[in-house]
């Protein structure tokens, strides 16, 4: 951050009560930098949320940039970032960023946005999943710019979701200007966690308030499409089945109301419409196979052909946990219960890109 060629900024560290020897980097960097580092430690540690809420209240200027201790930012991220939030009068605006291992080393992959994601879609499309990551973020500080302490993790999400709600400007700069380091301590790792949390934010959810927003900003189909989406998180199935039985509207959607008939154990409804999906598709998704594969072993058919599903999922993504756990489970080598995975894969969210660098 110190290296950053826009040299007008306070860096506000919060150390939220670290057990290693983060106090002494930090003072060697407070010498080092003397009146650059504000440096806040909490006593008791208080969670990601908190120690955000901690430096929004002890920051001086009107703009924040978040970043994360793991992560490395080039050095023009906070100009190019500040310049494009001030050109395109934004209150929020995300950068993209590259994945790197926990040695440094480029993993080959970048984040990467949907072409279509923008200020007017960002609402829809937010409502449906989070395509936002706080760490990529400059944002301009307002009263209502805080992160909710009492959620554990996504509370990143449940800014963005008020913001939208609110019909803040959300930006998106393509530029690369972080390196994100993936590793085994990723808080956002645990996937059952998130997606409990995520639940929980849409059932806090106005639904009328969330449906006028929609209704005054989209066509009805976007709206009804949408609203299907908000009442999945809110796990109420019956509702996205009247929403979606007669006009699924597009992929998503089939997959959305696929999961409802399953959660309302019309099994054969479910199966009918992942294999809609999977006919439909030009390029195969993983999650719909892993779901085939579940369906048909809870309708009774014979283990090895839900295996060979399962499989299949595996050879698109040989990464995705929830396949390699469920065949785990089929082949007697784990207990347990085999999943559904509630939404289609994002293959448009994280990119491979071709990359030669090393250390970033």
């Amino acid at each position: 951050m110190m290296k950053q060629d826009y040299e007008q900024f306070e860096l506000i560290i919060v150390d939220d009560c670290s057990q290693d020897q983060t106090p002494l980097i930090i003072k060697e960097l407070t010498e080092k930098y003397p009146g650059r580092i504000i440096w806040i430690r909490h006593e008791t540690n208080t969670g990601v949320a908190q120690a955000r809420n901690t430096a929004i209240q002890h920051s001086q200027y009107d703009i924040l940039m978040m970043a994360d201790s793991d992560d490395i930012q080039h050095s023009t991220r906070m100009r190019i970032m500040y310049e494009k939030l001030l050109s395109t009068s934004a209150d929020i605006i995300f950068n993209d960023c590259e994945m790197i291992d926990d040695q440094g080393y480029s993993l080959g992959r970048y984040k990467g946005y949907p072409s279509d994601l923008n200020t007017d879609t960002v609402l829809a499309k937010l409502l449906e999943r989070n395509y936002f990551w706080m760490s990529l973020a400059m944002l301009r500080k307002t009263s209502s710019i805080y992160f909710d302490k009492n959620i554990p993790t996504s509370e990143d999400y449940e800014l963005f979701l008020r913001m939208a709600l609110e019909q803040k400007r959300f930006v998106i700069c393509q530029d690369v200007l972080t390196y994100y380091r993936i590793h085994g301590n990723n808080l956002s790792s645990n996937g059952n966690l998130s997606l409990q949390v995520t639940r929980d934010i849409f059932k806090n959810l106005d639904v009328q308030h969330v449906y006028k927003q929609l209704s005054d900003r989209y066509d009805s189909s976007t709206t009804m499409r949408v609203m299907a989406s908000v009442y999945a998180w809110r796990e109420e199935p019956e509702q996205v089945v009247r929403i979606l039985q007669h006009q699924p509207y597009h992929m998503e959607s089939f997959f959305t109301l696929a999961m409802a008939y399953a959660q309302t154990g019309n099994y054969n409804d479910s199966l009918a419409t992942f294999e809609h999906i999977r006919k439909q598709q030009q390029m195969p998704n993983a999650a719909v196979l892993n779901n085939i594969g579940v369906i048909s072993h809870q309708l009774g058919y014979p283990s090895d052909q839900a295996m060979q599903w399962i499989q299949q999922a595996l050879q698109v993504r040989e990464d995705y946990m929830d396949a390699l756990n469920n065949l785990r489970i089929l082949q007697g080598e784990a207990n347990g219960t085999l999943q559904l995975t509630v939404r289609p894969l994002r293959t448009e969210i994280v990119h491979t890109v071709a990359s030669d660098s090393q250390h970033k």
